[in-house]
């Protein structure tokens, strides 16, 4: 079971390992597309064939994790892994849906949170990809920093949803300039709105009177000011929300720079833990490499090949020929490294390691 255990988890352990790993993550690229394609009127025409491939990816995960669960050492440790719980929630909507579409037809609304909850598949990649993996190792590192920034970002919400709250505070809801026909003897307050002038025509005609606000104010509450508030302190201003009076431009401003320099220290805090944890990450794979020749006799021309390319896909600025670095070591001329050129070996990428954890 150990054996079976290392061939499903660990894509290292062997060759078979890393061709069945390719293999999952082939059908989760693969689901994904369903996924997506699923939800385009075009591909309408192909929806049964569609929901047979995606039940064969279905299939297909739901045999591999089981055999994972079964193999694995420990039912707990398994358990305990947000991994695996991510592979189950990948597979446990598509037969949730199953039995709500055949049980109730009626129930389109849960099918539809259901389907949603299909999502999480893509999550299943970060089994097989590093950059993922490092990525959310860097998140759980930078935690005190995140939670410093949801802190001060929600501080500065508040602040400046308020101020530019009453910098564009009007009492009838409409913008200076924004009333359309005549509204000399008319309560506005009790007035609709509508954002353009083609509404504006529609609803003078169908309306008993002339006055149309066709330039309301966005900014109806503090709370209303909050979205407004976030894409400009993160600078992104789509321009759905601007304001127009000369304080309320000032507040914009104020609310830029303030974004920026909220911004700026937690990030590179995060930065500078996503480059210690890579460090770290690079690190362990080469140990890795030179433990594993600890226990070797010998090794071939595609092992060392294979040993220096991980070290050459760890260590920048350095380029090597693995023609060249084998005949510095294979004093013999058999293409292997035996006994003591296999030693100097590995007491060389030891030192490169050892200077590479220094640096």
């Amino acid at each position: 079971m150990q054996r079976m255990w290392l061939f499903v988890d660990d894509p290292q352990s062997s060759q078979g390992a890393y061709y069945l790993s390719v293999c999952v993550f082939f059908f989760v690229t693969v689901s994904t597309f369903i996924f997506i394609a699923q939800t385009e009127k075009g591909l309408d025409p192909y929806a049964v064939e569609l929901n047979y491939i995606e039940t064969l990816c279905a299939v297909i995960f739901s045999l591999e994790l089981l055999v994972r669960m079964l193999s694995c050492p420990s039912k707990v440790a398994f358990f305990k892994n947000y991994a695996n719980w991510i592979d189950i929630s990948s597979i446990f909507p598509f037969y949730l849906e199953t039995m709500l579409a055949v049980e109730n037809a009626s129930s389109f609304g849960a099918i539809r949170i259901v389907r949603l909850t299909r999502v999480a598949r893509v999550l299943k990649m970060s089994r097989y990809s590093s950059a993922i993996q490092v990525f959310v190792q860097a998140i759980a590192v930078s935690m005190k920093p995140l939670s410093m920034l949801i802190f001060l970002m929600s501080i500065a919400m508040i602040v400046f949803s308020s101020m530019i709250y009453f910098a564009e505070f009007t009492p009838d809801g409409c913008r200076e300039g924004g009333w359309m026909g005549n509204c000399s003897n008319v309560d506005t307050t009790k007035i609709q709105f509508t954002v353009s002038i083609a509404g504006a025509a529609a609803a003078r005609a169908a309306s008993s009177t002339d006055c149309i606000c066709v330039d309301p104010n966005p900014y109806k509450s503090i709370a209303s000011s909050f979205w407004w508030c976030i894409v400009t302190m993160s600078t992104v201003g789509y321009g759905d929300m601007t304001p127009v009076t000369l304080v309320g431009k000032v507040v914009g401003c104020a609310t830029v720079v303030t974004g920026m320099l909220v911004l700026a220290l937690p990030i590179t805090v995060i930065g500078t833990n996503f480059q210690k944890v890579m460090k770290s990450v690079m690190h362990q794979t080469m140990k890795s490499n030179v433990d594993y020749l600890k226990g070797k006799r010998m090794i071939c021309r595609n092992e060392i090949e294979a040993i220096l390319q991980r070290f050459h896909a760890v260590t920048e600025g350095i380029h090597l020929d693995i023609d060249d670095v084998i005949n510095v070591y294979d004093t013999d001329n058999n293409g292997m490294l035996e006994d003591e050129e296999l030693t100097k070996f590995r007491i060389d990428l030891e030192m490169l390691q050892n200077r590479f954890a220094t640096t």
